[in-house]
């Protein structure tokens, strides 16, 4: 089964969700799908750890960003995680990786929470560079909902025309099951959401061009790395996830920051994985 790429959204998005698409099978993936039409099994998130309270076989969580909160559940199987909530000081900034759960109370009432794998202690910075990542890859998919309006709700016929109009095939796919699954999509409150993201950042502190376009340098270094390790995978002659960690951590990055650009060259279709653990350039 492929290992399922981290998505990266805001909470407003996040938490705006209500459809939940259950795998059939054991090894099938759900997924959460957003009202903007982001397919979210595994979710990265950054932000300010505002909140930890003890459970009876875990650990609950307040994750912020500037249009909202995350809840973050951890139970006896993320012991790890267990541990470092224990101690952790509120307020701190934060990286999780995590699979996107609901809970319905009631029938037609639905919330979205995380159940971390990973969490680790970051910089303001980076929580920085991921709003602006994740507000660039809203503005995509807005776009591609606003492309939907007028259209007959028929997923295969919407999803066709997008693809026509060269949207890349997950935002297509996303955006067709969105737009024919929500009764009502309120594109002015998200994109109300990316403002207040961002001029949020710019009241603390201005984000450069330079500073946003270093995370794009790692994914194209990330890359190369993978180019220069296919062929010597023992299946399908790709990249094994160990020998491409082993050359990055060499080259002075951190095991989180391949992990994240793995994820983005996944995202935007320039990278895939054949087998788990093993990596192609497309």
């Amino acid at each position: 089964m492929k290992r399922e790429t981290s998505r990266r959204l805001l909470s407003m998005e996040f938490n705006s969700s209500s459809i939940y698409i259950k795998g059939e099978g054991e090894r099938v993936p759900s997924y959460l799908l957003t009202p903007l039409g982001s397919l979210v099994n595994r979710v990265y998130v950054c932000g300010v750890l505002t909140e930890v309270e003890e459970l009876e076989n875990g650990y609950r969580a307040r994750v912020s960003d500037p249009t909202g909160i995350f809840s973050i559940y951890s139970g006896q199987f993320q012991p790890e995680v267990s541990q470092s909530l224990s101690s952790a000081p509120t307020p701190s900034y934060v990286a999780l990786v995590g699979k996107g759960r609901v809970y319905e109370p009631e029938e037609g009432v639905v919330y979205a929470s995380i159940r971390p794998e990973r969490i680790t202690f970051t910089q303001k910075r980076e929580r920085d560079l991921w709003i602006v990542k994740c507000c660039e890859l809203m503005i995509e998919r807005i776009d591609a909902i606003k492309s939907c309006l007028g259209m007959e709700k028929d997923e295969n016929e919407v999803r066709s025309k997008l693809l026509a109009m060269r949207y890349p095939k997950h935002i297509a796919e996303g955006a067709a099951m969105a737009y024919c699954r929500y009764d009502e999509i309120d594109l002015d409150r998200f994109t109300g959401g990316i403002k207040d993201a961002l001029e949020y950042l710019f009241e603390e502190e201005e984000v450069t061009m330079e500073s946003i376009s270093k995370e794009g340098v790692l994914d194209e270094e990330v890359l190369k790395i993978v180019g220069a390790l296919e062929g010597r995978g023992e299946m399908e002659g790709g990249a094994l996830w160990e020998d491409i960690l082993e050359k990055a951590l060499k080259g002075g990055m951190g095991e989180d920051m391949v992990e994240k650009a793995i994820d983005q060259l996944m995202e935007s279709g320039r990278v895939y994985e054949p087998a788990l653990g093993v990596f192609k350039r497309s």
